[in-house]
């Protein structure tokens, strides 16, 4: 998908944006003016949960309130979705990207930019917390233009 030349600053940055949620994640790139969809992380059950039982051990027996949630589980996805975030990013970094701007919800924020190697904490120039998973992909540059203008001293 083409930039418009209506926002010079991302038009002619060559960076990286990352769009996190709690789940899942997609990775675009901005290069000469066009911005497209590299990659798109979604932890399947077999990346989420390592430690599979083997088929002929049967399941444990429920025991408690209905409601009962278990809290570990959760933290150990979104430790493997940070895994793997950070390892698809890493792949996608070289030299020539200026920039890589992450978008991801508040409670996530902390455990995500932890979460990164330091080759790619070098690149990042903007954080924007919220969920914007589901963006369309010229509202996220819109977003950046906003941020990008706001830093820039008049």
């Amino acid at each position: 998908m083409k930039v418009t030349k209506t926002m010079p600053q991302v038009y002619e940055t060559n960076a990286l944006i990352l769009c996190s949620g709690k789940n899942s994640a997609h990775i675009y790139q901005i290069n000469h003016g066009s911005i497209r969809l590299i990659d798109s992380i979604t932890p399947t059950m077999l990346d989420l949960y390592t430690d599979i039982p083997p088929e002929d051990v049967p399941p444990p027996e429920l025991k408690g309130h209905a409601k009962t949630i278990d809290h570990s589980s959760k933290i150990e996805r979104q430790d493997r979705l940070i895994k793997l975030i950070d390892r698809q990013l890493s792949k996608y970094t070289d030299p020539n990207i200026k920039d890589v701007f992450i978008f991801c919800p508040q409670t996530i924020h902390n455990q995500l930019l932890n979460g990164l190697t330091v080759s790619n904490k070098t690149s990042l120039t903007v954080v924007r917390l919220g969920n914007f998973v589901n963006f369309h992909p010229l509202k996220l540059l819109k977003e950046i233009e906003a941020t990008l203008t706001d830093r820039i001293p008049a």
